[in-house]
């Protein structure tokens, strides 16, 4: 069955509202800089380890103009989660962009186009959070760095290595650590921002089997994966 569920709305179930065209999927767009380097042949390209955003449009067409206001009206927003049947067990974030003028297709029918900006990545729906009481291995199912939120659980000036990253930690009972880009933080035990209890850079799960070590004074940490693909 065909399914479009925004936020947790599902659109296409919905009496009145129709998905005509969900547009292209399209995979992650490597971000390069080109340098000319003289007297060699050809352009330097660096990958700045990042990808771009691309363009999706969406159409809908609905059988009452009070349907299409509801319709708009909840269309809006950024980072807004969308899962699609065309990608099963996954999950994309578009930001919306802009609406193509209403069309009025016929009595009792209109059609709007909503144009978005999709996110890098389409993420696992589903994964289950992974609690370490020790030492241990994590598995990124994913083909491309997961970006994690943990919760560490414990006391002591410790370290936690996960992969080839360790992060020094000033941990008092708890503490939550935000790894997803542009909304990178710390949290302490009263949910408090806390600059100065670590150091060290924010975890990335690369691909594949990943040691999980504890330091001193951990008793548990709760990693909520967020395996992605390109």
């Amino acid at each position: 069955m065909n399914y479009f569920i925004l936020n947790g709305w599902n659109i296409t179930a919905e009496d009145g509202i129709y998905l005509i065209d969900s547009g292209q999927e399209r995979s992650n767009k490597p971000r390069f800089s080109s340098e000319n380097s003289y007297g060699a042949n050809g352009n330097v390209n660096i990958f700045e380890e990042a990808f771009d955003t691309y363009s999706r449009a969406f159409t809908f067409q609905c059988n009452s103009l009070e349907k299409m206001d509801m319709l708009i009206s909840r269309f809006y927003g950024l980072n807004m989660k969308l899962e699609l049947w065309t990608r099963p067990n996954h999950f994309l974030y578009i930001d919306f962009k802009n609406t193509v003028p209403v069309k009025r297709l016929a009595d009792n029918q209109w059609q709007c186009k909503f144009q978005c900006d999709v996110q890098p990545f389409k993420y696992l729906k589903n994964a289950p959070s992974q609690i370490f009481t020790r030492s241990g291995t994590i598995t990124n199912i994913g083909n491309w760095k997961s970006e994690p939120k943990i919760i560490v659980e414990g006391s002591g000036n410790t370290t936690l290595t996960i992969g080839g990253q360790t992060m020094r930690l000033n941990l008092d009972t708890r503490m939550i650590i935000e790894c997803k880009h542009r909304e990178q933080h710390v949290l302490n035990k009263n949910n408090q921002l806390t600059i100065s209890s670590t150091r060290g850079g924010f975890f990335e799960i690369e691909p594949g089997l990943q040691p999980v070590v504890l330091g001193a004074g951990i008793t548990k940490i709760t990693i909520e994966p967020r395996w992605r693909i390109r």
